[in-house]
């Protein structure tokens, strides 16, 4: 699979080579969310009918993906981008499947802020109308449900996004599993493309699938972004710990605020809600400039 987008990528940044000599961004629409198709019943009078059977579920190879099309974005001097599904669509890929419609905002946030720890400078949003609500805007320009957990999202993101953009090198990603749980297969896609460790912690532990990506300011101050890996769909909360050493406290981002926390022999301890992004900045006495 990898070989496959490998090819797929060099492709286009073979075609992007003579068409676009400013390399800004190099992005993609990947979408994670699906549901079978079994258990799905569409109508013009009810969009999300449940019925026995029906399953929600993250695309397994959509990690891989995305962060494969973010290698790529860096080794060829482009800026990663990614396009955020806000909409439903039938089984035109995936016969036996469909895109599922986000309904909350912790799915919107999920992409996201994962897509930012692999290193996104560029969000966008896809959705149409398909004259059944499954977009976040009509043609005629109205306001759909989906429209106000972008909102939502977007106002998150517009207290902050300075910080964000100021950690302009990105380093990678690494995953963690909880201990005495099997890899799935999500994380297995990854493992050769993701970091062995990461810069100045010494040891994390979370209770459930979490995904880290590490960024450099032009101070040279690290960055990471925490995003439990859990179908945000679901509602679970992740618990993480980790330790920096010689880390005297922690700057930590969430919900578009900046608090400061005081570090215990350089241990955090932080409690991920479904689809939260937590960026957090280790300071230590000699770093005054995060």
């Amino acid at each position: 699979k990898k070989t496959f987008l490998t090819a797929y990528h060099n492709k286009w940044l073979g075609i992007l080579a003579t068409v676009n000599s400013s390399k800004k961004y190099f992005s993609h629409d990947c979408y994670p969310f699906f549901d079978n198709q079994a258990g799905y019943l569409q109508s013009a009078e009810d969009d999300t009918s449940l019925l026995e059977g029906y399953e929600a579920y993250v695309l397994d190879d959509w990690f891989a993906r995305s962060l494969n099309m973010a290698i790529k974005a860096k080794e060829n001097g482009y800026k990663y981008g990614a396009h955020i599904q806000a909409f439903d669509q039938g089984g035109e890929t995936y016969p036996n499947a469909q895109y599922r419609l986000p309904t909350t905002a912790a799915e919107i946030k999920w992409q996201v802020y994962l897509n930012i720890a692999m290193g996104a400078k560029l969000i966008g949003y896809f959705g149409y109308d398909n004259n059944k609500g499954g977009s976040y805007m009509t043609l005629a320009g109205q306001p759909l449900p989906m429209y106000y957990l972008v909102q939502e999202t977007n106002a998150e993101l517009d207290a902050v996004d300075h910080v964000f953009a100021s950690f302009h090198t990105w380093v990678g990603v690494k995953t963690f599993t909880p201990t005495g749980s099997a890899v799935s297969n999500a994380f297995q896609k990854v493992a050769d493309m993701e970091l062995a460790s990461l810069t100045g912690v010494s040891n994390l532990t979370t209770d459930r699938e979490l995904v880290v990506g590490e960024m450099i300011d032009g101070n040279g101050n690290h960055g990471y972004m925490l995003v439990g890996y859990d179908d945000p769909l679901n509602g679970n909360s992740t618990q993480v710990e980790m330790n920096f050493d010689g880390a005297d406290g922690f700057i930590v981002y969430r919900g578009g605020e900046r608090t400061l926390v005081e570090a215990t022999e350089g241990a955090l301890a932080l409690t991920l809600s479904a689809g939260e992004g937590v960026f957090v900045i280790p300071v230590y006495m000699e770093n005054t400039n995060a």
